[in-house]
């Protein structure tokens, strides 16, 4: 028999990366403040989760197993990973009252069709919610369409939205500080450029890379490349005879949201250090080809403006920027570069405007 006045304990699943978890955080900070008396935590497969969710002042519960599941349902050397995954939840769900999880596209949708087959008992605690890239609203941002898929089914009124709030420390400034240093630039003449991705389809081209260096560099400005491999840093080092290019990287994104900070202005695919560089006020240009700047641009951060391309697939495959089905990637290879070049000078000049780069 449940004890009088036990506090409910809601667990929450999201399945995604970096981008997701940063407006995953504004759907549970509204949750909290629907229901403050309950107990709720977010479970964390990867170290950027966990980051995210504990720099937002979220409960975390650590789920390791979730990480060596997550996509791979597939593969049939995953089995065993799938297995311990399902007991892993298994236990959990006889820890929490509740379990939520958003079930789309990616390794959760199949694991909760598990959880049906072999858990039926378990029915009312694992709660499978819609995903919003099941179902993307046409014009929404995907972390509004999921605080209304929260509100639906924990059955609360609806509120004003949340924005997406991230908590950075001294250490992780210090740090970036240093590797301010070590780039031998200054801040304020600095343009970064994230050119990759998790998600080839979503990574810049090559002809594209040329073209925003040269721009910068025209612009008398420095650009910084972060997280590139050591291979791509040779090849575009030779390209450019290593006149003008500096690099950057670490494994915190909060680390890099503090980087990003304090720089002129930033360049970037789709990737979820966009969604910190929305969060810290850096003055940003977010390129998409596969994935819809109206889902993806939370409508709280002014500081991002973005280019989509003309074309792009209709297939979910291509919309979550998993699989291209050309031979070449063809939507960021039909971006027009005219109306880049005039999105690159409407950053930098909103970036000298807003007092960066004096």
């Amino acid at each position: 028999m449940e004890a009088k006045g036990k506090q409910k304990t809601v667990l929450f699943i999201f399945d995604g990366g970096v981008g997701d978890a940063v407006f995953s955080t504004a759907a549970v900070r509204r949750a909290q403040y629907h229901q403050p008396d309950t107990n709720f935590q977010v479970g964390a497969w990867t170290g950027e989760q966990e980051e995210i969710f504990r720099s937002s002042g979220l409960p975390v519960t650590r789920l390791p197993h979730l990480g060596l599941f997550h996509n791979r349902m597939k593969q049939v050397g995953e089995w065993p990973a799938f297995f311990k995954c399902l007991v892993e939840l298994s236990v959990l769900l006889h820890t929490y009252d509740q379990v939520i999880c958003p079930v789309g596209v990616g390794s959760l949708y199949h694991l909760s069709r598990a959880f049906k087959a072999f858990i039926p008992g378990d029915r009312e605690r694992f709660l499978p919610m819609p995903h919003p890239r099941e179902v993307i609203v046409p014009d929404k941002y995907m972390g509004f369409v999921l605080q209304d898929r929260l509100d639906a089914l924990l059955g609360v009124n609806s509120l004003p939205y949340f924005p997406p709030e991230l908590e950075f420390s001294s250490e992780h400034s210090e740090t970036a500080d240093r590797m301010w240093v070590e780039t031998g630039v200054d801040p304020q003449r600095s343009v970064v450029c994230n050119f990759k991705t998790s998600h080839p389809t979503k990574d810049l081209t090559p002809f594209q890379v040329e073209f925003i260096v040269k721009f910068i560099q025209r612009h008398k400005l420095l650009p910084v490349i972060v997280n590139y491999s050591p291979a791509d840093q040779r090849l575009l080092k030779e390209k450019f005879s290593g006149h003008g290019l500096a690099f950057a990287a670490n494994d915190s994104v909060l680390v890099m949201g503090e980087f990003l900070r304090v720089a002129r202005a930033h360049v970037t695919a789709d990737t979820g250090l966009a969604h910190i560089a929305g969060v810290v006020g850096v003055p940003t240009l977010t390129v998409f080809g596969p994935t819809g700047r109206e889902n993806w641009v939370c409508p709280f951060h002014k500081n991002i403006i973005s280019i989509q391309a003309e074309t792009h697939c209709e297939t979910l495959a291509c919309r979550v920027g998993q699989v291209c089905n050309y031979p070449e990637v063809y939507c960021m290879s039909h971006i027009d570069m005219d109306e880049f070049a005039e999105k690159l000078h409407q950053l930098f000049t909103s970036s000298e405007q807003t007092g960066r780069g004096r």
